[in-house]
């Protein structure tokens, strides 16, 4: 090992490292990689289901059993009740306290 490679840290390109030591750029090559994963998902998930059929089937058995413990279970349910029933009462007051601010003249519309 020579003293370039013993001053840098071997595994992460000099540009990939923060000041910090974070790595930044491999963040943002990950991002971008999952970014374009995804936008293709729609249009060849059919393709990936039979290539992978038992792989699909075990993300479909996953889900289904996620969904039957929190359905099934009393208190994971009271508990989704009251996530979805406080996230309907926040975006309610922020929708109303938007509406009243407007109509009082305190924020203009937004430009759509």
């Amino acid at each position: 090992m020579n003293q370039k490679t013993a001053e840098r840290d071997v595994t992460h390109p000099p540009t990939a490292i923060h000041t910090n030591g974070s790595a930044r750029t491999v963040g943002r090559r990950f991002a971008r990689r999952a970014i374009s994963v995804l936008s293709d998902l729609p249009s060849n998930i059919e393709v990936e289901i039979k290539q992978n059929p038992y792989a699909a089937l075990g993300i479909a058995c996953g889900i289904g059993m996620g969904a039957g413990l929190l359905l099934g279970s009393r208190v994971l349910r009271s508990a989704l009740v009251t996530a979805v029933s406080y996230a309907f009462v926040e975006l309610g007051r922020s929708y109303l306290q938007d509406v009243t601010e407007r109509a009082k003249g305190l924020r203009e519309a937004p430009a759509d």
